[in-house]
């Protein structure tokens, strides 16, 4: 039964043990939808679950996934040559006659514009040689 608060007497209601709490919340936490003709197994992989979710079965969003990923691999390559070479985006962008802004962006995983010159600037700026392959798809 409700009991009254002593300044205003409007009834309160019993407060939730936590043990309580648990209990409600292990229930939950075991159920579970099971799809019917499924034949895939369960996983709790949160890589998995987020590729079967947006990705499988999805070509073009396969496609921009392979996209995206060759662009955040020219990003850390940049960035892995500037940081070897001991160099601040600022000594960088001196050396190939550009601002540390460029740089900047040159080492950003979402940046688009990567383009060959630029590449062979960087490249030339750190006495390295740009090297460019083509490999197999494996589709």
């Amino acid at each position: 039964m409700p009991t009254a608060s002593k300044k205003n007497k409007t009834p309160r209601k019993p407060k939730r043990t936590t043990a309580g709490r648990a209990k409600a919340k292990t229930a939950t936490a075991r159920t579970r939808v099971v799809r019917r003709g499924s034949s895939r197994k369960p996983t709790s992989d949160a890589s998995t679950i987020l590729h079967r979710r947006y990705f499988e079965g999805k070509a073009d969003r396969l496609q921009e996934l392979e996209e995206a990923r060759a662009e955040a691999l020219v990003a850390r390559k940049v960035f892995n040559a500037r940081t070897e070479a001991g160099l601040s985006q600022r000594a960088l962008a001196k050396l190939v006659g550009t601002t540390a802004s460029v740089i900047s962006r040159l080492e950003d995983a979402d940046y688009e514009g990567h383009s060959l010159a630029m590449l062979r600037r960087v490249a030339a700026a750190l006495n390295k040689r740009l090297e460019v392959r083509f490999v197999s798809a494996g589709k």
